[in-house]
């Protein structure tokens, strides 16, 4: 029995006519099935890293920033506000950085140990311009935002930069309607 030139047999009826459009549909399942088998994969992992590190920012304000953040507001006084902070309140936040050193980011960790030096050499009063309480509250109002908790909205950079332009602008295009009307 010769196959015919479509590919059927002479000798059976109907013949087994697969062509490439009968595989069309298992090639579709086949890829949706994989894809989104892949897409699962990738969210799961997304969402694990999200929520670790969602952990690990509210360790890091838990253990590190609220409790610095009221060593040093708590001496701040409405008449005064801040001056500076002395050798108890350095010494507390010491044992804060020394009991969690692997939370602590570098910039704060050079502030404290710049300050026990200047402990050693016999000063008494540290942060008289504001760095260290600068650093601690937007490293606090930081990470109370990304994890969605209320925050200080304070004036960026960019922002004050825009205001002062516009300032600018109002106080030139003043002065030139001042001098067209002379």
């Amino acid at each position: 029995m010769l196959p015919n030139s479509v590919g059927k047999r002479d000798d059976v009826e109907g013949g087994n006519d697969l062509k490439f459009a009968d595989f069309i549909p298992i090639i579709i399942a086949t890829f949706t099935i994989f894809f989104s088998s892949l897409m699962g994969y990738y969210f799961s992992l997304k969402k694990d890293s999200r929520k670790s590190y969602t952990t690990y920012r509210k360790e890091i304000l838990e253990k590190i920033y609220i409790p610095i953040y009221k060593i040093l507001i708590r001496e701040v006084y409405p008449s005064d506000g801040y001056e500076s902070i002395h050798l108890g309140q350095l010494s507390e936040i010491e044992t804060i950085v020394r009991k969690n050193p692997a939370l602590v980011d570098p910039k704060l960790d050079s502030f404290i140990w710049s300050f026990i030096e200047d402990a050693q050499r016999g000063c008494e009063i540290f942060d008289e311009d504001r760095a260290l309480l600068n650093h601690v509250t937007r490293e606090y109002n930081e990470l109370r935002k990304s994890m969605g908790l209320p925050y200080e909205k304070r004036r960026t950079y960019k922002r004050i930069k825009n205001m002062l332009r516009r300032r600018i602008y109002r106080l030139q295009s003043s002065y030139m309607k001042f001098r067209k009307h002379k």
